[in-house]
């Protein structure tokens, strides 16, 4: 309303040929005598109204400005750690992907399968994986779950598939700088557990992980094929399913990560 007023007065000098220099600053200083000397505290109570309306959702807002700020965003993104948690994360457990099988498989089979054993990174560059994984593959199984100790302290891998997946985990990371992440962090309190696998690498670089591309990788080399080198990539698992999978099995490995 003092807008349109102020405006109308404007126009109206303005066709009565005063000076236009002169009649904006009247009109200014006519908008400024029009805002309340309350703003302040009005604002202030409207923002506490917002505040107990959103406390009844189960949110915790730590100042009130910010209920303004987040009005004016249209995607927001938020870590589900933090004002109420330890803002750290902790690992529950391994599960390795293996693709569903599209035939039925007899129970010789899955014997034959079960025999087989995930090659580990040394053997995958010396060439003696040519056996993995299987034809047809087993079903997804279950995840490899740990039992945290009661200091808080990470336990040891339970068993060698485990050391295997969380071995590729950090051979994705640059293990001998610091963290860049909380998912590295979580990862590098594995490092005195699993020093004696990670001796037999050497990092060659390293590219941290970034939005746009939605993953990180390393290439290191391993002591145990001189000359080899092994690429490994750790991220999102749609960016990774394409990189890794044989062609017509990405999808299906996207669609099993969800």
């Amino acid at each position: 309303l003092s807008f349109l007023l102020v405006g109308t007065l404007l126009g109206d000098m303005l066709y009565a040929g005063v000076p236009w220099l002169s009649a904006i600053s009247l009109c200014s200083v006519l908008l400024v005598a029009a805002v309340p000397h309350g703003i302040f505290a009005v604002c202030t109570f409207v923002m506490a109204a917002g505040a107990h309306s959103l406390s009844k959702g189960t949110a915790l807002i730590r100042r009130l400005s910010s209920i303004e700020t987040l009005a004016s965003l249209d995607i927001v993104c938020v870590d589900k750690t933090g004002t109420l948690t330890t803002n750290h994360c902790s690992l529950l457990g391994t599960q390795p992907y293996n693709f569903a099988p599209t035939v039925a498989m007899s129970s010789p089979t899955l014997e034959a399968m079960s025999s087989h054993s995930r090659p580990s990174p040394a053997d995958r560059l010396l060439g003696r994986s040519s056996s993995w994984p299987p034809t047809a593959c087993a079903p997804i199984p279950e995840p490899v779950r740990f039992v945290s100790p009661m200091d808080g302290s990470v336990p040891e891998p339970p068993s060698a598939e485990a050391r295997q997946i969380l071995l590729y985990a950090l051979l994705s990371c640059a293990w001998d700088l610091p963290a860049a992440s909380g998912l590295e962090s979580m990862l590098y309190e594995l490092l005195p557990a699993m020093s004696a696998e990670l001796s037999q690498y050497e990092r060659v670089w390293s590219i941290p992980f970034h939005p746009s591309r939605n993953f990180s990788e390393s290439l290191v080399k391993c002591h145990a094929a001189p000359g080899k080198t092994l690429r490994v990539i750790k991220g999102a698992p749609d960016k990774v399913s394409l990189l890794v999978s044989p062609e017509g099995k990405a999808g299906r490995l996207w669609r099993w990560t969800e």
